[in-house]
């Protein structure tokens, strides 16, 4: 079993606070603000006169939208509403979370996943890294070892060299959690080198990659 990013924030792990509990159970006055303890956090929730808000924890405070129920679906209830919170990159939510030690933030300003999503999107990416790796005759290669390296070998060795000693003198130069591709006989070099920067992004900084998964389904044709 594959280990997980021990780096990913989970859900799970916080305290998830629901925004319309604490503007239900707030004093819903402008001038009154409402204080509350949870967990580790002190929380401060004010209600504006326009019925919108904010919530202010320590240094940090999120805009809060009101959304009455004549606006849902479905819905002839006027007297009753939902609230969300405003994340700093402009993103809606139903919750507040909360970590053990008081850090207070939104789920998409932390990039939070919920346990199952994690387990899922790993069990996703050693799927998809299966595909390529078959599409580029690697058949033999654990697609969840992500610690390979995938280097492009040279379309023709140098004169006089045959292929096999070729890829042995370049497999002993790279070192052995190198694994030397050569390209399939169909494939152009372009798409090959996508393919390979994939394999490698466990290699690269975060936002170093040109490659989306929605440029990988197109490459896949799906």
């Amino acid at each position: 079993m594959p280990k997980l990013n021990p780096d990913r924030p989970i859900v799970e792990q916080y305290y998830r606070v629901p925004v319309r509990w604490l503007f239900w159970n707030s004093s819903g006055l402008p001038d009154t603000p409402t204080e509350r303890v949870i967990g580790p956090a002190r929380l401060k929730i004010c209600t504006l006169p326009d019925n919108n808000g904010w919530i202010e924890v320590g240094n940090r405070r999120w805009a809060v939208q009101y959304h009455p129920r004549s606006q849902w679906n479905n819905s002839a209830d006027e007297y009753c509403a939902d609230y969300w919170v405003i994340g700093n990159n402009g993103k809606r939510h139903n919750y507040l979370l909360i970590a053990p030690d008081g850090h207070c933030a939104t789920r998409s300003e932390l990039n939070a996943h919920y346990h199952s999503e994690h387990v899922f999107s790993r069990n996703r990416a050693i799927k998809k890294r299966r595909k390529i790796l078959d599409d580029l005759e690697l058949t033999r290669i654990d697609a969840a070892n992500l610690d390979l390296h995938f280097v492009p070998l040279s379309e023709k060795p140098p004169r006089g060299i045959h292929w096999k000693i070729w890829e042995r003198r370049q497999a002993i130069l790279h070192g052995q959690d190198v694994v030397l591709v050569r390209r399939p006989e169909k494939m152009r070099v372009k798409r090959m080198m996508k393919l390979l920067r994939y394999l490698n992004k466990p290699h690269r900084g975060r936002g170093d990659g040109k490659d989306t998964v929605a440029e990988l389904e197109r490459l896949f044709g799906h």
